[in-house]
């Protein structure tokens, strides 16, 4: 099933382009950076762990699947970031 391609032109044609999304959601924005820093972070620890502890694929991996979430952890106490509380989100 191929779905064509949506061109700048059009959207511009429609009144809009194509980081409309991101200016109007800021939280989006800073929600797909956190995602792609962690993803950063797990692909840093894979090569630094499994190349310097020199570990087999499965233990490198292991490694930085859970080192990551320790790490974010650690930062984000670190720096004070606001947690949610009982369903609610703080601003």
């Amino acid at each position: 099933m191929h779905h064509p391609a949506v061109s700048a032109k059009s959207l511009k044609a429609a009144g809009t382009d194509r980081y409309e999304v991101f200016r109007k959601e800021p939280i989006l924005r800073e929600k797909l950076k956190d995602y792609a820093l962690v993803c950063c972070l797990f692909v840093f620890l894979l090569i630094v762990l499994g190349g310097g502890l020199r570990l087999n694929p499965g233990g490198a991996f292991l490694c930085a699947a859970t080192g990551t979430p320790v790490i974010v952890c650690g930062f984000t106490r670190l720096c004070g970031r606001p947690h949610k509380a009982d369903g609610r989100i703080n601003k």
